[in-house]
C-alpha cells in the first residue's frame, strides 16, 4: 500500500508539476508555527539552516530584519548557494498575500551582499518596506528570479531592484505593486540572453519610472514581455519620469498595458530590435511637453495593433533620431488604433519611409491639436491609406482642398514646419472605424473591414 501511495503522488507531482522542496522550515517572530517543526524567530535564521531546494514558510507578522542571501546555509557544516524559495503563509501554513510585513531598520529587506549567488530565487506573497534603501536589492544572482505577489510601496529607493549577473536567466514579477517609492518602482536588469516578464504588475506614483528595465550593456540583447499592467503619475515637475523605459538591443512584446499621466513618456523604447504593441492605452502622458505616449529612439522593427493614444502632450508616438545609439529603424507599422486629442498623432523625424516599410492603416484621428501625422522623412511615400481623419471629407491638406479632418503635413503641405516626407492618405476612410470591447481583454478589437484587424 506504501508503494502504490508514494507511485501515486509522484505521478501527481509530475502531472501537475508540484515543487519538490528539500525541506520547508517554519518562521513565526513568536515562536508558534502552527506546531509545525522546525520553527525558528527568524526567516534568516531559517535561511543560515537551508540547503539547495528548501523552502522557509512565514507565518504572518512583522520582520524587521534584512534577509541576505549571502549566508544561507551558514550555520550548517557545508554551507553553500542553491535554490531558495520564500513563502508568506497564514496561521494554516496556506500561501496568503499580504499578511507578512518585513521592514528592517535600516537596508533593504531582501539582499546579496557576497560576490555571486549561485541559484534560483523565489519571494511569494510579502509586503517589504525599508525605511532608506530599496524594497528588495538582488544583484549578482546567477539563476532565475521569480516575484510574485509582493508589495514593495513606500521604500527609499526602488520598490524592486533585480539583476541576473549571468545571461541565459529569466527575472519574471508576476502581480506585484510598486507604488509611491523615491525612485523607480520596477528596476530590472540583465546581461546577454536574459529574459524579463512583467506580469500584472502596477507601478504608479514612484519619483522615477515605473518600470525601468535595461540591458547590463547597452549592446547586450535582452528579451521583454509586459502584460497586463499599469504605470499611472510616475515623476514629478522636477523629474520627467517615463511609466515604462526598455533599453536594450533585444525584443519587446507588449500587450494591455495602461499608461498615464506620467510626467515623461508613457513608453521609452531605446534600440530595441523588435518591438510589438498591442491593446494598450497611452493616455494623457507626458506632462513636460516634449514627450509622447510612446517615445522611440533607434529601433529596428516596430509594430503596434488595436491601442488607443489619447490626450499625450508632445504626440501619441515620437519617432526620435532613429539611428543615433545603434539600430536604424527598418519597418514601422500602426495599424487598427485611435489618437485623440494629441499635439500630433504620429511623428516621424529622420525615419526611414518607403511604402512598403511605413504603414499606418485603419486607425482612427480623431481632434489632433496639431495634425494628424507630421512627416518628418524626405524618403518615399507614407503609406496612410484608410484611415478616419475626423471627418468624411478626408485630412486637412493642399492636395485635399475640400478636407477639413485633421491635418496631415509633409512636403507637399507643410503647415508646421520642417515636414519633408509625403504622405499618402487616398483612400480615406468615409466614416470612423468601429471597435467593440470584448470580455477577454480590458482594450479593443477592431470590426473594420470585416476581421481585418482582428488578425493583426
Amino acid at each position: 500500500m506504501k508503494t502504490k501511495i508514494s507511485s501515486f503522488f509522484t505521478t501527481i507531482s509530475i502531472l501537475f508539476g508540484f515543487n519538490a522542496f528539500s525541506a520547508s522550515h517554519y518562521v513565526d517572530n513568536v515562536g508558534n508555527c502552527s506546531g509545525l517543526t522546525t520553527c525558528y524567530l527568524t526567516i534568516q535564521q531559517a535561511l543560515n539552516n537551508s540547503v539547495s531546494n528548501d523552502e522557509i514558510r512565514v507565518f504572518p507578522g512583522t520582520y524587521p530584519e534584512t534577509v541576505d542571501l549571502t549566508l544561507m546555509g551558514s550555520e550548517l557544516t557545508s554551507a553553500a548557494n542553491g535554490n531558495i524559495t520564500f513563502n508568506a503563509v497564514d496561521t494554516n501554513n496556506i500561501p496568503s498575500v499580504g499578511t507578512t510585513l518585513i521592514s528592517p531598520v535600516t537596508n533593504a529587506v531582501f539582499i546579496h551582499s557576497g560576490s555571486f549567488f549561485v541559484g534560483d530565487v523565489t519571494i511569494d506573497g510579502f509586503n517589504v518596506l525599508s525605511a532608506d534603501d530599496d524594497g528588495i536589492d538582488l544583484d549578482l544572482v546567477s539563476g532565475d528570479i521569480t516575484i510574485t505577489n509582493v508589495t514593495a510601496s513606500g521604500n527609499d529607493s526602488d520598490g524592486i531592484d533585480v539583476e541576473v549577473s549571468t545571461g541565459n536567466h529569466t527575472i519574471t514579477i508576476t502581480n506585484s505593486i510598486t507604488n509611491n517609492n523615491l525612485s523607480n518602482g520596477l528596476n530590472l536588469d540583465g546581461p546577454d540572453g536574459t529574459v524579463i516578464n512583467v506580469i500584472g504588475a502596477e507601478a504608479n506614483n514612484n519619483v522615477g519610472e515605473g518600470i525601468n528595465i535595461q540591458s547590463a550593456n547597452i549592446l547586450d540583447a535582452i528579451n521583454v514581455s509586459i502584460v497586463d499592467s499599469e504605470t499611472q503619475d510616475n515623476g514629478n515637475m522636477a523629474n520627467d519620469s517615463a511609466g515604462v523605459v526598455v533599453v536594450s538591443t533585444g525584443s519587446l512584446s507588449v500587450n494591455n498595458l495602461f499608461t498615464k499621466a506620467n510626467h515623461g513618456p508613457g513608453l521609452a523604447i531605446i534600440d530595441i530590435t523588435d518591438t510589438t504593441i498591442s491593446d494598450s492605452i497611452f493616455e494623457d502622458n507626458a506632462i513636460v511637453e516634449f514627450f509622447s505616449g510612446i517615445f522611440l529612439v533607434s529601433a529596428g522593427e516596430f509594430k503596434v495593433t488595436r491601442s488607443v493614444f489619447s490626450g499625450n502632450g508632445d504626440s501619441g508616438i515620437n519617432v526620435y533620431e532613429t539611428d543615433i545609439i545603434g539600430n536604424e529603424l527598418t519597418s514601422f507599422s500602426v495599424n487598427c488604433s485611435t489618437f485623440t486629442g494629441n499635439d500630433v498623432g504620429i511623428y516621424l523625424n529622420n525615419v526611414i519611409g518607403t511604402t512598403s516599410d511605413v504603414q499606418l492603416n485603419h486607425n482612427n484621428f480623431l481632434n489632433q491639436i496639431t495634425a494628424a501625422i507630421q512627416a518628418g522623412t524626405d524618403n518615399d511615400a507614407i503609406d496612410a491609406t484608410n484611415n478616419w481623419w475626423s471627418d468624411a471629407s478626408g485630412p486637412t491638406h493642399s492636395s485635399n482642398p475640400l478636407g477639413t479632418g485633421d491635418r496631415v503635413s509633409d512636403s507637399i503641405d507643410d503647415a508646421i514646419g520642417g515636414a519633408m516626407g509625403t504622405v499618402d492618405f487616398t483612400p480615406h476612410a468615409m466614416s470612423s472605424i468601429a471597435f467593440e470591447q470584448i470580455a477577454s481583454d480590458t482594450i479593443f478589437l477592431n470590426n473594420f473591414e470585416g476581421d481585418f484587424c482582428s488578425q493583426l
